[in-house]
């Protein structure tokens, strides 16, 4: 059995939804779509709970926050939330539960915006949280050989319509590229992305992301500048042809190579926080790396999606 699902919470789900068609309609796989989200079970209602921390979802479940999962339900897919805001062994122990009851293999979880590759010594790091709990979590398992991990980051660059430091952003990725935790980017195949298009228009009309929305311009095919003016961004963005890839990276390499994951797996979301107030932010190291000759290294490597996965 195969995964994709969101990493953060929010239109990361919507992301994997390309991968879930390109699984559906070109390998003959039907994957699961789970989900992380910083919530509680109380938060969800009318889904079926399988843990203390994973409720099955269906087409008529709702949230106390922005849900994209029931409507991709409704698409035929089986839907699972995980719900971080309890105790990591709690965590832990029912994702070990769930893999080994689903038989998966291979997960890949989805951030719409780079919020996910932040190290933890940058002057901003956006909406880390869930991001690092769901990648800690991931990592604990594929350590283990219950499964292999990865994390597929769209829009890169733009997350939080750009609110992270593009020079500290490129300094992780080189990193991460030297290091051999980067893979390659995946672009999805025309009749891919034009059937992606269709379901996250359908999906945005019921419910709103400001992320799921650029990624879905960047999938129309549309480059260049565009003001937008969704929830929390107010911004004009230049779109360029790369937002629509999945940069796709090992989540086990990745988590031991940053402080926020390293310190989620051991102290969870009360370490972060005490980490988050004390932490010594770095001001002028990052200033040789440029985002955009970055950017022109990652995308020397493309990756196969079909090898990835068998």
């Amino acid at each position: 059995m195969i995964v994709v699902g969101g990493l953060g919470g929010g239109g990361d789900v919507l992301g994997a939804v390309t991968l879930a068609i390109h699984l559906d309609k070109l390998m003959k796989i039907k994957p699961l779509i789970v989900s992380f989200y910083r919530c509680s079970s109380r938060d969800i209602v009318d889904g079926k709970q399988i843990a203390d921390t994973i409720i099955e979802v269906h087409e008529d479940t709702s949230g106390s926050f922005r849900y994209f999962d029931p409507l991709i339900a409704r698409l035929g897919y089986k839907v699972y939330t995980i719900c971080l805001k309890n105790d990591k062994e709690t965590v832990i122990n029912d994702l070990r539960y769930f893999a080994k009851k689903q038989n998966i293999s291979k997960w890949i979880a989805v951030d719409l915006g780079g919020d996910s590759l932040v190290n933890g010594d940058e002057p901003e790091l956006a909406s880390y949280v869930t991001d690092t709990l769901g990648i800690a979590s991931l990592s604990i398992l594929d350590e283990e050989s219950l499964l292999k991990s990865y994390l597929a980051v769209g829009v890169l660059g733009l997350e939080g319509g750009g609110v992270l430091d593009k020079c500290f952003l490129a300094r992780n990725l080189h990193r991460y590229y030297i290091k051999n935790i980067y893979l390659g980017y995946y672009e999805p195949p025309g009749e891919i992305a034009v059937q992606a298009v269709e379901t996250l228009t359908n999906m945005l009309e019921q419910e709103v992301s400001a992320m799921a929305t650029i990624y879905r311009d960047a999938l129309t095919g549309f480059t260049g500048h565009k003001q937008y003016d969704i929830l929390y961004l107010h911004k004009t963005l230049t779109i360029h042809s790369w937002h629509k890839y999945f940069f796709i990276f090992k989540i086990d390499k990745l988590c031991r190579e940053t402080i926020l994951c390293n310190i989620a797996k051991d102290k969870w979301i009360k370490g972060l926080k005490t980490y988050e107030k004390s932490r010594i932010i770095k001001l002028k190291t990052h200033k040789q790396y440029n985002f955009d000759k970055i950017i022109k290294l990652l995308l020397k490597k493309r990756i196969n999606l079909n090898i990835l996965l068998m």
